[in-house]
């Protein structure tokens, strides 16, 4: 598999059209659909399927899109060390949360070392995890409560732990700040929860209903920790946030028992370039550490 043949496929699996993709490498139709074919002969395996008019990667098409984008990248790097050229883009997926409150911190020096090369997307855990195993992001950092199952081609690390919290009024609890929460009290509060089926919901209505305590008394459903605070400090109900976002001035917080502790974890694809391992090493990278010196 030459390095040509490889950035066609590509261009034909981003596009999903023989056309479309034709066209991004200055190929015929014909020429594109015989370099698919060919490497789907040298595996020996379909790369694609028809559903209806659309096109869709097989299993072992989604391998080889994932391996020619590690290919293409470590050449691209080559490139850039041989002649002096810029690097390619690191691409680090993660939710809005995670990105203020876990990952900003962590890869700010990698950002400030080459300027520009940093390129972040935004997404829930499920999408993240997709960007990392069809090589569009280099890594990803999701957060887990115990129910998340990564495929056999990617790898994690754990960068932090977090404990949830109820955050609202004084009013709504009782009690010096330092005194856990239990099921039965938190039972009684308007909460301010993320949508039915999101992992915080599910926890709370399994502890509630584990305990014979019924549903959850619902004030607000809001998507975002910042959404969540806006809505407590208006006096809506008491959020349930992790423990990584501060709490407001004006409000308490009071941990709460029986809920799962959030696992936030830097996620690769099993077999990595450079760009990956860069993104992962500043990941790892405690905050508050002490900067580097020239």
């Amino acid at each position: 598999m030459d390095s040509d043949d490889l950035r066609a496929f590509v261009a034909f699996a981003t596009t999903r059209s023989f056309t479309h993709g034709a066209a991004r490498v200055h190929l015929s139709q014909p020429a594109l659909f015989a370099v698919v074919r060919r490497l789907s002969e040298a595996l020996d395996a379909p790369l694609y399927t028809r559903e209806g008019r659309a096109l869709a990667l097989t299993p072992a098409g989604e391998a080889l899109l994932a391996h020619a984008r590690t290919v293409l990248e470590a050449e691209q790097a080559l490139r850039a060390e041989l002649h002096g050229e810029r690097a390619g883009p690191a691409v680090l997926a993660c939710g809005e949360g995670a990105l203020v409150h876990v990952v900003a911190a962590r890869v700010a020096a990698f950002a400030r070392a080459e300027p520009g090369r940093l390129q972040v997307r935004v997404a829930d855990a499920a999408t993240a995890l997709t960007l990392v195993a069809s090589g569009e992001a280099h890594a990803a950092v999701v957060g887990d409560a115990g129910g998340l199952t990564l495929p056999g081609t990617l790898t994690a690390r754990i960068l932090e732990q977090s404990e949830v919290r109820a955050v609202g009024h004084a009013e709504h609890f009782e009690g010096p700040p330092e005194a856990p929460m239990g099921a039965r009290a938190l039972a009684t509060l308007p909460l301010i929860l993320p949508a039915a089926g999101r992992p915080l919901r599910v926890a709370v209505e399994a502890l509630l209903s584990g305990r014979g305590l019924g549903p959850a008394r619902v004030a607000a459903e809001a998507s975002g920790w910042e959404a969540m605070l806006a809505l407590a400090r208006l006096n809506v109900g008491v959020a349930l946030i992790n423990d990584i976002v501060p709490c407001p001035p004006g409000l308490e917080s009071r941990s709460v028992r029986g809920l799962p502790a959030v696992v936030y974890r830097g996620v690769t694809r099993r077999r990595r370039g450079a760009v990956a391992d860069a993104l992962m090493a500043a990941l790892l990278r405690v905050p508050g550490d002490a900067e580097e010196t020239a």
